[in-house]
């Protein structure tokens, strides 16, 4: 019983210090890491419905795409990419996206590729 006990409480200790770490954390996190303007605040441009499904809002987005700056909408292209391209159709034609030499943040760019290539499914509900 003793080691059945220990166990039960490494496991009760491991969750209760690591639960925040989920999905939701993981995205919320990255977007915050990724944008800093007043038009892509995550509260505006994303949310959570039921058991963390995750999805973008896609009127707002309408609205505000053409007002963001060219390497925002090159990040916000890659993760909306991930999640849907019916929505990137939408809100976009890829040629109006500025040259990925004139990206700035490169180390933003190789941040989002190896997210998804640790996370492949990260947006997908």
């Amino acid at each position: 019983m003793f080691l059945g006990d220990v166990l039960t409480s490494i496991k009760d200790e491991l969750e209760r210090k690591y639960s925040k770490y989920d999905k939701k954390y993981l995205i919320c996190n990255t977007w915050n890491y990724l944008f800093d303007s007043d038009l892509l605040q995550f509260e505006k441009v994303c949310r959570f419905e039921e058991e963390d499904r995750f999805y973008f809002n896609v009127e707002y987005l309408k609205e505000n795409f053409c007002n963001l700056a060219s390497s925002e909408k090159w990040l916000l292209s890659l993760l909306i990419q991930q999640f849907s391209g019916y929505i990137l159709d939408i809100l976009t034609n890829f040629h109006e996206l500025p040259m990925f030499a004139s990206m700035m943040e490169k180390d933003k760019i190789y941040f989002i590729v190896e997210l998804f290539d640790n996370y492949p499914l990260l947006l997908q509900n």
